[in-house]
């Protein structure tokens, strides 16, 4: 069996994304620290979803069993996202962190609600692998594409802009870099979600792709950093540190 440019790509995230999940866990033993703790459950259902989404990249040659990993994929993702957005949320308005965890909760039903209806049990949308470029187009209908591109920006580039804007208000350096370097690989991640999600050719795989593969590096510095480097204090609270972390002013 040949490996594609998307399994690669696909397992390298499920891969890195459990690790982190594992050692971010760790310090949530640690440190007790709910945020973290959070944290740790965005990564290891993120992780869950690319490795359903891995999977189901052409080893599976039923089409209907490849469709419904994808699915899967999706609900694991859109678990993941949820935590992400409540921890975002805790950062800035703690009152609403489970209002907000629970409307990402009903965006997920409804998206995987069309992915049933309008993919999983559709004729006409069906993933595919083309063969010269390697690449497999996952091929969703609009309307998923559509509630997928609203969910990934209210539910990661939000949040990804919202540690960036925490973290440049941070005086320490090192908390500032951290903040900056995760914020700006949950952008990349998104920008290339969201490019995958609206995948229904060769040329938004390969943008997905590409900016999935960017955004390693600010992940991967960002991420390693927190989990060896004082980690309850990447992820400053409003509790553990009011004086500066104010609350961001829209």
């Amino acid at each position: 069996m040949i490996l594609t440019i998307t399994e690669i790509l696909w397992g390298i995230d499920a891969i890195l994304a459990l690790v982190c999940g594992a050692r971010i866990y760790q310090g949530y033993k640690r440190t007790n620290d709910k945020m973290v703790g959070d944290f740790a459950k965005f990564f290891i259902f993120f992780g869950v979803g690319f490795v359903a989404a891995t999977v189901a990249d052409p080893v599976i040659e039923n089409i209907f069993f490849i469709k419904l990993l994808i699915t899967i994929a999706l609900i694991a993702i859109f678990l993941g996202m949820a935590y992400l957005a409540k921890l975002t949320v805790a950062l800035t308005y703690p009152r609403l962190e489970w209002k907000v965890f629970w409307l990402a909760i009903l965006a997920n039903v409804a998206t995987v609600a069309a992915n049933v209806k309008y993919y999983l049990l559709s004729p006409y949308h069906s993933p595919f692998l083309d063969p010269e470029t390697g690449i497999f187009v996952v091929n969703f209908p609009v309307v998923v594409s559509f509630l997928l591109t609203l969910a990934i920006v209210g539910l990661m580039i939000v949040p990804g802009i919202i540690f960036i804007r925490k973290a440049i208000r941070v005086e320490d350096g090192t908390v500032k870099t951290r903040g900056t370097l995760l914020g700006l690989g949950i952008i990349l991640f998104a920008v290339g979600a969201m490019a995958c999600g609206a995948g229904k050719a060769v040329l938004p795989m390969q943008i997905s792709h590409l900016f999935i593969a960017v955004g390693y590096l600010p992940f991967l510095a960002g991420l390693f950093y927190v989990v060896e480097k004082k980690l309850p204090k990447a992820i400053p609270s409003i509790q553990s540190a009011p004086a500066i972390t104010p609350p961001i002013k829209w």
